[in-house]
């Protein structure tokens, strides 16, 4: 799920963000705290009839980013968010599962520097990430998913944006 979040973060800052230009300089140094995140396309997670892209952290309050040096640092998610639909009466339902442990360890990130963006590395995974202001936002490809709660299969991807601002 971590890698799923971070695929639709990336996704989301390319299509929701102006770059400032990014050198290989201590301006991103410290720690972010997440403030938001934004989907691809409007979803009606509350089910209550209005669609948005832009969501309050929820139970990934307390997510922070920390930026150690030129290459590396660490992302901590305060919680596993899940998304479940279900049809009913012709409407797309949405279920949100929000699981919070207390012992979720910061997962190690390295970064490097390509044209002004950059390029996150995580177990693997490659995310972008764009500074705009005193906010970092994470591009997260196909990062939200939502799958039927009865048979899992997929019903909606969408990318995902995680925007962090400087503690």
């Amino acid at each position: 799920m971590k890698r799923i979040l971070l695929f639709f973060s990336i996704i989301l800052l390319l299509n929701n963000c102006t770059r400032d230009k990014i050198g290989e300089n201590s301006q991103l140094y410290g720690s972010w705290k997440l403030t938001e995140w934004i989907t691809s396309n409007p979803i009606d997670l509350n089910n209550n009839g209005i669609s948005t892209t832009n969501f309050s952290p929820g139970c990934l309050l307390g997510s922070e980013l920390i930026i150690n040096d030129d290459f590396n640092g660490t992302l901590f998610y305060s919680s596993t968010m899940s998304f479940f639909t279900r049809m009913e009466n012709n409407q797309l339902v949405y279920i949100t599962s929000c699981i919070t442990d207390s012992e979720n360890e910061p997962l190690p990130i390295t970064y490097t520097f390509e044209n002004d963006t950059i390029l996150l590395n995580n177990d693997g995974e490659t995310s972008i990430f764009a500074l705009d202001g005193d906010q970092l936002k994470l591009v997260i490809f196909d990062g939200f998913v939502a799958a039927d709660v009865d048979t899992l299969d997929l019903t909606e991807t969408h990318n995902l944006t995680f925007v962090f601002t400087r503690v």
